[in-house]
């Protein structure tokens, strides 16, 4: 979200009267949004459909891992392991039920997991393991460790997503949401060829 974020700084200096509203769900209710004419555009993680939609790729991937305790035992290792989970309990994504990306790590069915409780946000499972409650499994970035008593481990084998910024094919786009998306391009464009977004883009 740190490029989106640098596309709109540079939107809103441009255009100081916009207000944007952004909406944080899982991928299935950002995927219903946007079929609705509810959203403009989405951030999705691989695996989408994508026959209904135009998209940018995200330059980079997203590391999937743990967020677990500073003191849970699993934290002297630099990773983890499927063998390592073992009957622990955990908190599991409700899409991730849904998709193969954790079974087939895990070599089995997510639903052999101890699982303490699913979620659609991380937010709630981050609080809740900084109290020691549990582990779960989630995306690199989504979570602020710093100062906290939060660690976030990868898995290995590496499991990695790919991200997409996505919006209908089909159906108007607002004049604003037409110039933010080509301000993302532009952005996309500058990031993956090395260059830093620049608040004057």
């Amino acid at each position: 979200m740190k490029l989106v974020g640098e596309s709109v700084r540079s939107f809103t200096s441009r255009y100081p009267n916009v207000r944007f509203d952004f909406f944080s769900a899982s991928t299935a209710e950002l995927v219903q949004r946007l079929d609705e004419g509810l959203l403009d555009c989405a951030v999705l993680v691989a695996p989408v459909d994508m026959k209904k939609y135009n998209y940018l790729k995200f330059p980079e991937s997203d590391r999937f891992g743990l967020l677990l305790h500073r003191e849970n035992p699993l934290t002297r290792n630099r990773e983890i392991r499927p063998e390592d989970i073992g009957n622990l309990p955990v908190w599991v994504a409700r899409q991730q039920l849904e998709s193969n990306m954790l079974s087939s790590w895990l070599g089995r069915d997510v639903e052999s997991l101890n699982i303490l409780a699913t979620f659609n946000l991380i937010t709630t499972p981050a609080m809740m393991i900084e109290m020691g409650i549990g582990m779960a499994f989630t995306f690199e970035n989504l979570v602020r460790t710093e100062g906290t008593d939060l660690l976030f481990l990868p898995l290995r084998p590496n499991v990695e997503a790919d991200l997409y910024l996505v919006w209908k094919k089909h159906g108007p786009q607002t004049r604003v949401s037409e110039k933010f998306l080509k301000q993302v391009k532009k952005d996309f464009s500058k990031a993956r060829s090395g260059e830093s977004p620049s608040a004057e883009s």
